[in-house]
């Protein structure tokens, strides 16, 4: 719960305001779903990661300024999407 804690924390840069509506990035939704640790989550991570080859490196970049932890979840999350392809 930690790690979804301090997601939350930053969950002010995905708001909708008055004339605009923010989505999240690419990377921020993968720093959501690792720090949720739902199999569902997991599973959508592995299918991005078969789909979205050429933005991987930004991705890793963002998880690990935001978490080192979440970035080692991420690499595994590589092995593993590489081994399905």
């Amino acid at each position: 719960m930690v790690r979804l804690a301090s997601w939350i924390c930053r969950s002010s840069h995905y708001v909708a305001g008055h004339d605009q509506l923010d989505f999240i990035s690419l990377a921020g939704l993968f720093e959501l779903k690792l720090g949720a640790k739902r199999a569902k989550d997991i599973a959508d991570l592995v299918e991005l990661i078969k789909v979205n080859q050429s933005k991987l490196n930004v991705i890793r970049a963002h998880l690990q300024s935001t978490s080192p932890v979440y970035a080692t979840e991420f690499d595994a999350l590589i092995v593993q999407a590489n081994e399905e392809l």
